[in-house]
């Protein structure tokens, strides 16, 4: 049985509907403290003491989109049945948005996407739009959740062949791959494209711009030669979200 069951089975059971998903509201359902305080060291905690639980997330968190993430996370770890037996969870930034390689980790992100963000809702909307962030910034509010969040989502549902690359001054840190996308992307630095702009102290162009796939691209490239690029700087972090489209 799939992770994202017991988040939809959840919400099924409180009877909601309609975005947004706040996991506050399960938490006052299930009879769970919930706080925001200042953690250090991580972002979200999970306490069982006793036969009570409670959950604390960072208060240190800026946006309302990531401290909402970081709540649903520790929504998974509580209702997760295979979770149920470790006591105390504490969850960092890679945890959260790295490539943690703790299974009970790696279930409590895809119970949170499928908590704030429910397949079924989500495709319907997303499956009318293109990639573009403008239509994932939309996304993004209608769900309660970060752009980044919502443009990770977004890629795993759409049918354009796309990937989300995310960089932190000037290196690829993630990326996540559309389904059956044929093309293999690059690691390491991003290329010398849009990409770069922030570093350079240039503005980034508000719209897709073609580019050549191989500064992007190992190996097979599309027949054009070209893929499509959209950049933006993530507000005040280092951090650049890049959408790249094969058409």
């Amino acid at each position: 049985m799939g992770t994202e069951f017991y988040a939809t089975d959840l919400r099924k059971k409180m009877g909601l509907v309609t975005p947004p998903f706040l996991p506050q509201t399960a938490f006052t359902s299930l009879g769970i403290t919930y706080k925001e305080c200042s953690l250090d060291g991580c972002l979200g905690m999970t306490l069982k003491v006793s036969g009570s639980i409670g959950v604390m997330v960072s208060s240190n968190i800026p946006e309302e989109g990531r401290k909402l993430f970081t709540a649903a996370h520790e929504l998974g770890h509580v209702v997760i049945p295979s979770h149920a037996k470790t006591n105390s969870f504490k969850c960092t930034n890679n945890d959260l948005w790295g490539k943690s390689k703790n299974p009970q980790e790696v279930e409590a992100n895809q119970f949170a996407a499928e908590w704030l963000m429910p397949k079924d809702i989500f495709k319907s909307l997303a499956l009318q739009m293109e990639p573009d962030f403008e239509n994932i910034s939309l996304l993004a509010s209608v769900f309660s959740v970060s752009l980044t969040a919502a443009a990770m989502r977004f890629v795993e549902i759409t049918d354009h062949e796309v990937v989300l690359v995310v960089s932190e001054k000037g290196i690829i840190k993630y990326f996540r791959l559309s389904q059956d996308f044929p093309y293999r992307l690059a690691p390491g630095s991003v290329p010398n494209t849009y990409a770069r702009n922030n570093l350079i102290g240039q503005p980034f162009p508000n719209e897709f711009m073609a580019v050549a796939s191989d500064e992007w691209f190992q190996g097979k490239q599309p027949e054009s030669d070209e893929v499509l690029e959209y950049s933006i700087k993530l507000g005040d972090y280092d951090t650049v979200l890049t959408m790249l489209w094969v058409e």
